[in-house]
């Protein structure tokens, strides 16, 4: 016989954590979907957690699923996740614009690099590092080489 758990998780009935669906789509967002945006964002839970105003404790419940992700913080992400979809777009359409094939750019060796060239925060440094990193997989599946510099001065 099942455990009491086992017998839980061999059911179909949505969890605790669970959302049903009788509502736009972007008025709320799963855990996973949290964890992976935040992640792809190059967020640590830290950040997510001084983003939201909240303690490390409730974002940590957040993406585990214990609690919902409130609607806000979902569009916090979701517009860092536009920013960054947006950047990457921008670098192909630039290329495709000057028919280049090679995307070149600038890579900064740490933050007080990146701090020196345009100021900001750790932050904002973070963010610049996933849209590099993402440049690298989507424009790259787009037939696109993405050449890193780094930018002297």
């Amino acid at each position: 016989m099942d455990s009491p758990r086992e017998a839980h998780m061999n059911t179909n009935q949505p969890t605790e954590a669970h959302l049903e669906v009788d509502q736009p789509r972007e008025l709320y967002m799963e855990n996973a979907e949290l964890r992976i945006k935040r992640s792809l964002l190059g967020l640590s839970l830290n950040d997510l957690a001084r983003l939201s105003t909240v303690q490390l404790r409730t974002a940590a419940r957040w993406e585990s699923g214990r609690y919902h992700v409130p609607k806000d913080v979902a569009e916090n992400i979701n517009d860092l996740w536009q920013e960054l979809i947006e950047a990457v777009e921008g670098m192909a359409r630039a290329a495709d614009a000057a028919h280049e094939k090679t995307i070149r750019v600038p890579l900064y060796a740490n933050e007080c690099a990146y701090m020196d060239a345009h100021g900001g925060s750790t932050f904002e440094w973070r963010l610049y590092t996933a849209q590099v990193a993402a440049a690298y997989l989507l424009l790259n599946a787009r037939g696109y080489q993405v050449e890193p510099y780094y930018p002297q001065g």
